[in-house]
């Protein structure tokens, strides 16, 4: 879905942003939205993944690709790469697992806590709010 939405996204936003006479194609603007996602999800869980060294080099790969884009004759589409991002940042935001690191046995465990994830809090929220119990048929 995220792949789906963030792809989606990034054409909206590139046939937006961009002249009427501009042609974009590709799945480049989903493939950057599945970064954005796991940018997010790797910085949210930085303690119990110790992910600095990866984070980093996501970012390296960004600006390489960014930079890439604005050499002039390039035809890469930087508004569909930087809005397929930042739609992978919201929906990784949405959904990430928020994981803990737990001692058992003596091995650390990773435990996802899906209370933290707001797209949960969402379900919950609708649950509660949208969802009448129907009467029992006795």
């Amino acid at each position: 879905s995220i792949y789906m939405l963030g792809g989606l996204t990034s054409s909206v936003a590139s046939a937006l942003l961009h002249s009427s006479s501009t042609v974009s194609v590709g799945a480049s603007g989903a493939i950057f939205a599945l970064l954005g996602a796991f940018g997010y999800t790797m910085y949210c869980n930085r303690q119990v993944f110790n992910s600095g060294v990866q984070l980093q080099r996501l970012g390296r790969m960004l600006l390489i690709n960014l930079a890439i884009g604005m050499i002039p004759g390039s035809a890469i589409d930087n508004i569909g790469h930087v809005s397929g991002f930042v739609s992978g940042l919201a929906l990784g935001y949405l959904a990430s697992p928020r994981f803990y690191s737990k001692q058992y046995g003596g091995r650390h465990v990773y435990i996802n806590d899906p209370k933290k994830v707001p797209i949960t809090k969402l379900k919950t929220i609708n649950k509660l709010l949208f969802e009448r119990s129907l009467p029992s048929s006795k």
